[in-house]
């Protein structure tokens, strides 16, 4: 759900516009931030993020932090990214 969400253009991957716009406005990172972030991601340097790509990310992160710190970042991305695009079922559910 957070990464169709992110996917602003609906193509299926996240570029760097994308993953700019949204971690900026919800969490506001600089761009070189956003730069890293998506070199974390981009296992295929592809220069976007695939949904493949996400949930590979997500399962090595849910791993290393445990289950309970997990669910905590992952309600926090959900709010916040819902919260910055207005309009989305579920908005501020993590409140």
């Amino acid at each position: 759900m957070i990464f169709v969400d992110m996917d602003l253009n609906r193509d299926g991957e996240i570029d760097i516009l994308e993953l700019t716009q949204i971690l900026q406005t919800s969490l506001h990172i600089s761009k070189e931030e956003v730069i890293q972030v998506l070199r974390i991601l981009d296992v295929t340097g592809s220069q976007t993020v695939t949904a493949t790509e996400w949930l590979s990310y997500l399962v090595i992160r849910k791993d290393k932090v445990g289950n309970e710190t997990f669910d905590s970042f992952l309600f926090f991305l959900m709010d916040s990214v819902h919260d910055h695009r207005p309009g989305l079922p579920g908005a501020g559910l993590a409140r």
